[in-house]
């Protein structure tokens, strides 16, 4: 039952063989190449091979170089290829329809920056009510990935160690629902003001002999994709005091430069509206501990973000504690909190808060025990 409305059974079935090596080869002394590959076949969508390679160069002993490139693959779920069909009513503006009546611009395309609420109605440029088909496309195809990895670890020293890397993801053909409008924007560019209809396949416009809309075929669809670079830094220095105990302290921090992706709109790689993206966050954790006694001090900062509104969110700092005692039993006690000083989540001009980033709980104290048996 989906929505209150019973849906037919449906049941599915699939067969997976996959072979996997990897070898490891010391070209040079201080050299060292790693070979990987994948194959995977699908009784459903047959065979797919994927590589990867990495390399690691120590010019000395306290620096690693390294760097890897991959590929990637991933098969629809049952559910999108095989979710029943759901009707529902949505509310697009025909361009089609809206540019037959005379509403356009001096290049010949639809009216369409006026709000189509704002129209009077009965308004060719306006809203219409359609019935709407939804549910799982039995001719998806796989989703595909490529990866690239580039940096470096360097120990100068026992007690300090830092790390660099940059890295490249792209991921296409995702399966996705797209929005209506893009597929009367569709129609549109291909017809041009004609009446002929828009059909895919697993999406489609379906018109009666007047030009009036039928139905919209929109089922899932390989067109989403995330295009993404950026870079990690991690710094660990730990010393000791005899009198006083041992101390930590490592920072970790991601700085994103792109982060774009088609998420569902046809208009390619682009900010995806609701998909924000902070563009760094950091913590820096400080530790100690003495004999059956520790205790963890944690930062955690994100930038400034975009609602996908144009408006923009302020940064975010919370501070974690924790201290542990391990028992003479081989137990463990830790006592600590979240957001020891309650911090709420920046919100948007309509009071909401990004859950993908951000939460609502606030300060979150804990108690928790560990036996090792």
């Amino acid at each position: 039952v989906t929505g209150g409305v019973p849906q037919p059974d449906s049941s599915a079935g699939r067969t997976v063989f996959a072979m996997f090596a990897e070898t490891q080869i010391p070209v040079l002394s201080n050299v060292e190449l790693n070979l990987a590959v994948r194959r995977d076949d699908y009784n459903d969508f047959g065979s797919t091979i994927n590589p990867k390679a990495s390399v690691g160069y120590r010019p000395f002993d306290s620096l690693l170089l390294r760097a890897s490139w991959g590929q990637g693959f991933r098969a629809p779920t049952f559910s999108e290829l095989y979710e029943p069909t759901q009707i529902g009513t949505s509310f697009p503006q025909d361009k089609t329809v809206c540019s037959n009546a005379g509403d356009t611009d001096m290049n010949g395309i639809p009216d369409i920056d006026e709000d189509p609420n704002q129209w009077p109605p009965q308004h060719p440029c306006g809203q219409i009510n359609v019935a709407e088909l939804r549910g799982g496309n039995s001719k998806l195809q796989p989703e595909t990935s490529e990866s690239l990895n580039a940096g470096f670890v360097w120990s100068p020293s026992d007690d300090l160690t830092v790390s660099f890397d940059y890295y490249d993801i792209e991921i296409d053909e995702q399966p996705t629902g797209v929005d209506i409008d893009f597929l009367f924007d569709q129609e549109f560019q291909l017809n041009m003001g004609g009446l002929q209809g828009f059909d895919t396949g697993p999406t489609a416009i379906r018109r009666d002999a007047m030009g009036n809309v039928i139905s919209v075929e929109n089922r899932v669809i390989n067109l989403a994709g995330i295009d993404t670079n950026g870079f990690d830094l991690g710094v660990r220095y730990q010393f000791s005091f005899a009198s006083l105990g041992d101390f930590s302290t490592q920072f970790s921090g991601s700085k994103v430069n792109n982060f774009v992706g088609d998420g569902g709109t046809g208009n390619g790689f682009e900010r995806i509206p609701g998909k924000s993206q902070a563009d760094w966050r950091a913590s820096l954790a400080t530790s100690w501990s003495r004999g059956d006694l520790s205790a963890t001090l944690i930062g955690n900062a994100l930038a400034s973000v975009s609602d996908g509104e144009g408006d923009r969110l302020g940064s975010f700092v919370t501070w974690d504690i924790q201290f542990s005692w391990a028992t003479p039993w081989n137990g463990a006690v830790t006592i600590g909190a979240r957001n020891l000083f309650d911090e709420d989540p920046p919100l948007t001009m309509d009071g909401q808060y990004i859950n993908q980033l951000h939460d609502v709980y606030g300060r979150v104290p804990y108690v928790r025990y560990e036996q090792d048996l």
